[in-house]
């Protein structure tokens, strides 16, 4: 009996060491818990999500403040040009942004984004993190000339951010950020270049880029505030306009302050008064809004005119 009772108080200790263990380890994460952790500190992590939440409240001079500081801890890194760049890519999508002084911000750091990229690309050996971050400043890069409608230069800029962020997927398939700008990419791809002459038969992926801007929100970290804007904003695009104005009134709860989702949910009322109005306020896929659209797209000289200058492809 006592050897028995000695067995059995000794299997009860190990199965207490067990629990014990158990309940001190890390629970298992999913992927976007997984990510950014691989890579970059829990700190470096916290100080992207809190330049993240200064930029949905407008406090956009405090958001590059923290990429500064990051840059002071990292100088060789691209994260913090990058940063900024979103940063002033951002505010630059306000409607009634101040134009001369952004355009003053994107040029010097332009410059040092460039910079960073060219060092960043010479490694041998490249993370899946690196890649993301070059696909994200590719990816700025092609944002900034497609508002500028240097389509070219946009297209390629593209082009190049795609390729990394389908590398970043294929090593490491747990960063579901990416699926954020390979959705905007498809779906801006698809309606800026319907009528190029330079780009024959594109074809229309719309749908699949809305769907893959939705996967990013379920399932990314970084991207979440920019796939609720970008949501917002494309239903207003598509026509959608009782989805745009559901989801803007829900995020605008989150972030009071966000201008970008105010100025999509303005919009969408007025094309609700326009709807309302009869055919003479209508313009969506009109015959007048497509030839509108043409005018703006492919216009030979103004297409020459606008790749002026473009941003260099390293």
């Amino acid at each position: 009996m006592g050897r028995s009772d000695g067995r059995r108080r000794s299997l009860i200790r190990t199965g207490l060491i067990l629990i014990l263990l158990l309940a001190a380890s890390p629970p298992l994460c999913n992927g976007s818990e997984r990510f950014p952790r691989p890579y970059i500190s829990a700190d470096l992590d916290g100080q992207i999500l809190s330049a993240e939440a200064l930029v949905m409240e407008r406090r956009y001079g405090e958001a590059r403040a923290v990429f500064n500081d990051i840059e002071s801890r990292h100088p060789d890194s691209a994260l913090p040009s990058l940063g900024r760049l979103l940063v002033f890519m951002t505010h630059s999508l306000e409607e009634g942004a101040p134009e001369a002084e952004l355009e003053k911000g994107f040029k010097g750091e332009f410059r040092k984004n460039v910079k960073a990229v060219k060092a960043l690309e010479k490694q041998e050996t490249l993370s899946a993190w690196d890649h993301f971050l070059l696909g994200g400043s590719y990816g700025v890069r092609g944002l900034y000339e497609l508002e500028r409608h240097r389509y070219l230069a946009a297209f390629l800029h593209g082009l190049k951010a795609l390729g990394h962020f389908k590398t970043v997927r294929r090593l490491d398939p747990e960063i579901h950020d990416v699926y954020f700008a390979t959705g905007i990419y498809k779906y801006f791809r698809s309606v800026k270049t319907r009528y190029l002459w330079f780009l024959p038969l594109i074809e229309d992926q719309r749908e699949a880029g809305v769907g893959e801007v939705r996967l990013a929100l379920a399932r990314g970290h970084f991207s979440v505030p920019a796939c609720k804007i970008a949501l917002v904003v494309l239903a207003e695009k598509e026509g959608k306009l009782d989805e745009g104005a559901r989801l803007g009134e829900q995020y605008l709860l989150e972030y009071p302050r966000c201008r970008l989702i105010r100025d999509a949910l303005e919009k969408i009322e007025r094309r609700r008064a326009a709807d309302q109005a009869g055919p003479a306020g209508f313009r969506g896929d009109s015959v007048r809004g497509l030839f509108l659209d043409f005018g703006e797209s492919v216009h030979y000289k103004k297409t020459r005119r606008y790749m002026k200058n473009p941003i260099p492809i390293p």
